[in-house]
């Protein structure tokens, strides 16, 4: 966790610079968390190495797809998509792909680095499980997408038909510190440090 925590933040930092000629720490901060987020399905399972590649990648993916986001004009402020969505749907298939073991037709899943192993031979069951292994975790990341998308078109799609997604234009206008949040003295520097006399 601590390799890809490290590298999501680096690789996110390197490419943002690269993309924007910027220093971001928000894209560093995003890196770490889709470092985190690529390595979360497959921590068990791989090795150090892995670690390091499943991060640069998932991060790349996450960093590519803020952009895309961006230019499609989907409004997603913190990158919750990409981080949450894209590294997560990247962790299932990376959990899958680098379970090298003894080769493609072995995987170890949660055994760590034992393999497999079949109750009849005793040995390591060599039955294609690495292959196996991928397919299940894509019918998982369909199954995830149905549900949550399922559920959050339920909820989102009559809260878009009456209306109740949008702010007014003048709310937008003005921003909605000054329209919704209380109390506005927090956003007034003199209000809110008091003077001291020494």
């Amino acid at each position: 966790s601590i390799i890809a925590a490290a590298t999501g933040g680096l690789v996110a930092w390197f490419a943002r610079l690269a993309m924007f000629r910027k220093h971001d720490a928000h894209g560093m901060c995003n890196g770490i968390l889709g470092g985190l987020v690529s390595i979360s399905a497959a921590c068990a399972n791989i090795e150090c190495g892995s670690a390091f590649v499943i991060s640069a990648l998932g991060v790349l993916l996450s960093v590519g797809a803020s952009a895309g986001l961006k230019a499609l004009k989907i409004d997603d402020p913190v990158d919750a998509v990409p981080v949450h969505g894209v590294c997560g749907a990247w962790a299932l298939l990376a959990a899958a792909l680098f379970d090298w073991g003894n080769g493609f037709s072995n995987a170890h899943g949660a055994q760590g680095f034992r393999c497999v192993i079949d109750a009849a031979t005793k040995t390591c069951r060599s039955d294609n499980l690495a292959s196996k292994l991928l397919v299940s975790n894509l019918l998982e990341f369909c199954t995830i997408v149905a549900w949550v998308g399922g559920l959050s078109l339920l909820i989102f799609l009559p809260l878009r038909l009456a209306n109740l997604l949008t702010a007014s234009d003048d709310q937008q206008d003005c921003g909605f510190d000054d329209e919704k949040h209380m109390p506005v003295t927090a956003y007034d520097l003199n209000a809110a440090m008091p003077h001291t006399v020494i």
